[in-house]
């Protein structure tokens, strides 16, 4: 495949070693961080050095269905929120705290412009 085409697969896909996920973006925040997730990025791995009081996200704009990003943290972050600049979306639920070792995905339905917590 040249040029960014994009390829499609219908049905079960089986590998036999390791998959590299290359879409990831990875930060060290400090408390009262906001960050940026990055158009193309399937994977945000915070990894602040301790337990952070408030923090949040900005998903990025979108126009694909079924967009899936996940958000995940080595630390606990007390007070996290999770926003959107693209216009008129929404995330549903809202977000309040993610727990050491843990994260959440979002996923992105277009018709309704709109982002779940799904996880």
């Amino acid at each position: 495949i040249e040029n960014d085409q994009s390829v499609k697969f219908f049905g079960n896909i089986t590998t036999s070693g390791g998959v590299v996920d290359q879409g990831y973006q990875y930060y060290i925040p400090t408390t009262g961080f906001w960050a940026n997730i990055l158009p193309g990025k399937s994977k945000f791995i915070m990894d602040p050095a301790g337990t952070l009081a408030s923090g949040g996200v900005t998903l990025p704009n979108v126009a694909i269905d079924g967009t899936i990003i996940s958000v995940h943290s080595t630390q606990t972050i007390t007070a996290f929120t999770a926003n959107t600049l693209q216009s008129g979306t929404t995330i549903v639920p809202t977000v309040s705290t993610i727990a050491s070792g843990t994260g959440m995905d979002f996923f992105y339905h277009q018709s309704e412009n709109k982002w779940y917590k799904i996880r």
